[in-house]
C-alpha cells in the first residue's frame, strides 16, 4: 500500500510538472502573438490610439480627408453645389482621375509635416499649408489647360471654407491677425494663400485676373457653408477682399501693368457671389451694405501692395477701379 501511495505522488508530480511546462509554453505563445499584432505599421496615417484603445486622427488629416472627399465627389458629378440651398453657387465639374487626386492630397499632407503642423490644432496654421502643397502639385499632375486648374482650385478653397464649420475651437484668437477676429483670419488666409500661389499652380500671367476672381467669388459664396452667421459676414467680405488684392504682388511674373484689371476682377467676384450667400438673416436689404465691405477691404489692401513700378502715384487710379 506505501509502494502504491509513493508510486502515485511521483506520478502526479511528473504530471503537475508537464503541465506546467506546457502552460507556460502556451503563455508565451500567446504574448509573441499579441506583440506582433501590434507591429503592423499604419501606412503613413496620422492617426493614434489613447490609453482608453480609441483611435484618433490628427486636425490636419481630417481637413484633408474631406478635402480628398470633395474633390472626388467633383470628380464624379456634373455640378457641386457650395451649400446645402437650392439657391447655391454651383461648381463646375472637375476632370482629375483617383490618380491624380492622390497625387495633390499626398502633396497636401506632405506641405503639413514639412511645416511640422501634423498634430497642430490650429486652422488659421494649418490651411495655408494646404493650399500651397495642393496648388503647388496642379502644374504638374496633368490638368489640360488652365481652366481645368482654376475649376480645381475652386473646389479646393470651397472644401477648405466648409472644413471651418463647427470648428472654432479651433481657429485660437492668439492666431487672429490684428484688427480682425480668428474667423475673418483663417478665411483671408484662405484666400491670399490661394492667389498669392496662382503662378505655383502653373497658371500665366494672363490667368490671373480670371482665376482670381473666381476664387474669391467661390470663397465669398461658401461662406453660408463655412458656418458664419450674419452678423460675421461683413467683416468676413472685407478680409477677404483684402487678402486677395493684397497678395497679388506675390505672384511671379505678374506686373503692375496688369494690376488694375485684377484689382477690378477680384471686386467683381466678390461682389456677384454676394447673392450666393445663404445664411439665416442675410437677405438682399444687407447688399448694399456688403458691396461697400467689397470696397473698403480692397481699398484697405492698395497701400499693402509692393510691386516694381507701383507708387503711391497709382494709387488713384487703382481706387478708381475699386469704387467705379
Amino acid at each position: 500500500m506505501g509502494a502504491f501511495i509513493c508510486k502515485y505522488k511521483r506520478v502526479g508530480k511528473e504530471t503537475f510538472s508537464s503541465l506546467f511546462s506546457f502552460s507556460v509554453l502556451l503563455l508565451s505563445f500567446f504574448i509573441v502573438i499579441g506583440c506582433g499584432g501590434g507591429s503592423d505599421s499604419d501606412g503613413g496615417s496620422s492617426s493614434t490610439t489613447s490609453d482608453t484603445g480609441t483611435s484618433t486622427t490628427s486636425l490636419a488629416s481630417t481637413v484633408i480627408m474631406e478635402l480628398s472627399a470633395s474633390l472626388s465627389s467633383s470628380s464624379n458629378s456634373r455640378q457641386a453645389r457650395v451649400s446645402s440651398r437650392s439657391t447655391s453657387k454651383t461648381l463646375d465639374q472637375i476632370s482629375l482621375t483617383s490618380a491624380q487626386i492622390t497625387l495633390v492630397v499626398d502633396a497636401a499632407t506632405a506641405a503639413v509635416a514639412a511645416a511640422s503642423l501634423d498634430s497642430s490644432e490650429d486652422l488659421i496654421q494649418i490651411m495655408p499649408k494646404i493650399i500651397e502643397g495642393t496648388q503647388g502639385k496642379l502644374a504638374t499632375v496633368g490638368l489640360s489647360n488652365s481652366s481645368e486648374t482654376i475649376k480645381v482650385i475652386n473646389v479646393i478653397v470651397n472644401s477648405l471654407v466648409k472644413s471651418i464649420n463647427g470648428r472654432s475651437d479651433k481657429l485660437p484668437s492668439a492666431s487672429a491677425e490684428s484688427g480682425s477676429t480668428a474667423t475673418e483670419t483663417v478665411l483671408s488666409k484662405i484666400t491670399s494663400t490661394s492667389v498669392a500661389n496662382l503662378d505655383e499652380a502653373g497658371l500665366s500671367s494672363t490667368d490671373i485676373g480670371n482665376a482670381s476672381s473666381q476664387l474669391v467669388e467661390t470663397v465669398v459664396g461658401s461662406l453660408g457653408s463655412g458656418g458664419l452667421s450674419s452678423s460675421e459676414l461683413g467683416g468676413a467680405v472685407d478680409k477677404i477682399t483684402a487678402g486677395a488684392v493684397g497678395s497679388l504682388d506675390q505672384i511671379t511674373g505678374f506686373s503692375v501693368s496688369s494690376l488694375g484689371d485684377a484689382i477690378d476682377n477680384i471686386t467683381s467676384g466678390a461682389t456677384a457671389a454676394l447673392g450666393d450667400i445663404t445664411v439665416t438673416g442675410y437677405s438682399a436689404d444687407d447688399l448694399t451694405t456688403m458691396v461697400e465691405k467689397v470696397t473698403s477691404g480692397a481699398t484697405s489692401a492698395l497701400g499693402n501692395i509692393s510691386m516694381t513700378g507701383y507708387s503711391s502715384d497709382n494709387l488713384s487710379s487703382m481706387v478708381e477701379k475699386v469704387t467705379s
